[in-house]
């Protein structure tokens, strides 16, 4: 099994980080029912678990996957070694809590090719997703151009990557849409981005 240590090693141009923070962070809300872990992450190990996860990378902690999370973890001990690894979080997104729409009954995947169109019904509050970008997602720092009218990615030479943004520092995760709304900084040591938000 090739780690993220390792990857990272081979070609640090390539392997640049790993998703920190699951999607399905509505799974974790309060609810009527029994609830249920952010990002789903209940589980516990069965016969076909890789035996080397210990009990916690089978939860979620603070949202955030336990290689993000513990103290001394992966991502804790590469940048503590100096070596950028970034992290990321997504808006895998499914079935989405609060929404109204349902698949619609009948049909069958493997014969149609398809699920039944949509049917609407009350609001799903047992749902585990919420829509995407709406609470989880990657905030890129972005430069002011001369005007004030545009916004490019804070990269060398204005490249508008987003894997460039991200590697310089001016990106970063948010789960829970808690992120800050501006900070002032320079990306790779240009003197072209002061502020962003």
């Amino acid at each position: 099994m090739v780690s993220g240590r390792g990857w990272r090693d081979a070609d640090p141009s390539v392997a640049i980080g790993m998703e920190g923070a699951p999607g399905h962070q509505a799974a974790g809300l309060p609810r009527a029912t029994p609830g249920r872990a952010r990002g789903y992450y209940d589980n516990n190990p069965s016969a076909a678990s890789f035996p080397g996860y210990p009990l916690e990378s089978y939860r979620t902690w603070g949202g955030f996957d336990w290689m993000t999370a513990t103290v001394g973890g992966l991502w804790d001990s590469l940048l503590a070694e100096g070596k950028p690894w970034w992290i990321s979080a997504n808006s895998d997104s499914h079935v989405n809590y609060l929404d109204t729409a349902q698949r619609g009954p009948g049909g069958d995947f493997n014969t149609d090719g398809r699920y039944p169109d949509p049917v609407y019904g009350p609001l799903l509050t047992e749902a585990g997703d919420y829509w995407p970008a709406s609470t989880a997602g990657p905030t890129w720092g972005r430069a002011r151009s001369a005007t004030g009218r545009s916004w490019t990615a804070c990269a060398p030479g204005g490249s508008g990557s987003t894997t460039a943004a991200w590697t310089c520092g001016r990106g970063w995760p948010g789960t829970g849409g808690a992120t800050p709304a501006r900070r002032s900084a320079g990306c790779c040591g240009s003197s072209a981005a002061r502020a962003w938000s």
